[in-house]
């Protein structure tokens, strides 16, 4: 007997796929780099198999939001008229009362300038001064590039960097801490998405080996990266950042300890990030917290790095 015809619909958005497929890579190979060049030495520009890696993941990751506000969009069958930050901001402020919509468009309106800094390959003079064989200041001075008013409004002249996430404007400047913040922005806005939209809407899903660990969402990853930071500066940069994240979207996020956002990743004693590791263990290099596997449905907590009852 022939079997029947079943026909089945999907909506897909290609750009989604970049966040589990291809990113990465690039991701991992501009950490490499980072974590060995001299943070101290004056350079004018961040190494190049940093700041390419890092400038191409940036670009992939954006587009990833832009493929979710677009499905979202195609399932709530209307036309978008605005601009990603614009249109993804209304939308989630119909669906949730109270809706901190200028916070999440400052955020992603900086996101998008460093994208559209990098798509768009603004140019850029360098001056450097040596005093032998060391460099001992540079000037760098845009000569072609299209600014529009979220570039006006989000960078900062003087040091050419985003007011809130610090983001470089300066291609040759982008390095890894700029594609972890924009990461961290993805991560956070895809949470709010599924917890506004549901899941079905938004079905994000990572699968990704890192050593012999399988990261199962984003803020795993993250994780991952964050405890391997050799920059305290940064370290302290991103618990200030996530911090002020909580407060401004904690209640439009799936409830702590459930939800896997990565700004949601903290101690529950001393709410330090990067409390759940990849390996599935549980511990605060701050105030020394651990918590074992679950037994019998609870946790074994105690403050010496051991399970309770060890």
């Amino acid at each position: 007997m022939t079997e029947p015809i079943r026909k089945e619909k999907y909506i897909t958005v290609i750009g989604a796929n970049f966040l589990d497929f291809v990113v990465w890579d690039l991701v991992k190979e501009s950490f490499l780099t980072y974590c060995n060049t001299n943070a101290s030495k004056k350079r004018f520009q961040t190494p190049i198999s940093e700041h390419s890696r890092a400038a191409a993941a940036i670009v992939l990751s954006v587009l990833g939001i832009e493929a979710y506000r677009n499905r979202v969009y195609c399932l709530e069958k209307r036309e978008v008229r605005s601009s990603v930050s614009n249109s993804l901001c209304d939308m989630i402020t119909e669906k949730s009362n109270n809706f901190p919509a200028s916070k999440l468009k400052d955020l992603l309106e900086e996101v998008f300038v460093v994208r559209d800094v990098i798509v768009h390959n603004h140019i850029y003079e360098v001056t450097v001064a040596y005093q032998g064989s060391n460099m001992i200041g540079h000037r760098q001075r845009r000569l072609q590039g299209r600014t529009d008013e979220k570039y006006e409004k989000h960078v900062n002249k003087t040091t050419k960097k985003t007011n809130l996430l610090k983001l470089n404007v300066q291609p040759t400047k982008i390095s890894f801490e700029d594609i972890f913040k924009v990461l961290l922005v993805v991560d956070l806005t895809i949470k709010i998405m599924q917890q506004v939209f549901g899941g079905g809407y938004i079905p994000f899903h990572v699968s990704h080996k890192i050593g012999d660990h399988d990261a199962k969402n984003l803020s795993e990853i993250l994780t991952y990266y964050f405890d391997h930071i050799p920059r305290e500066s940064f370290v302290t940069f991103l618990e200030k950042l996530s911090k002020q994240l909580r407060n401004d979207f904690m209640s439009f996020l799936p409830p702590y300890p459930i939800s896997d956002c990565f700004i949601n990743n903290i101690c529950p004693e001393c709410s330090k990030l990067g409390f759940y590791k990849l390996d599935n263990t549980h511990y605060c290099s701050k105030c020394g917290l651990s918590m074992g596997f679950i037994r019998d449905g609870v946790f074994g907590i105690d403050f010496a790095g051991k399970d309770v009852g060890d």
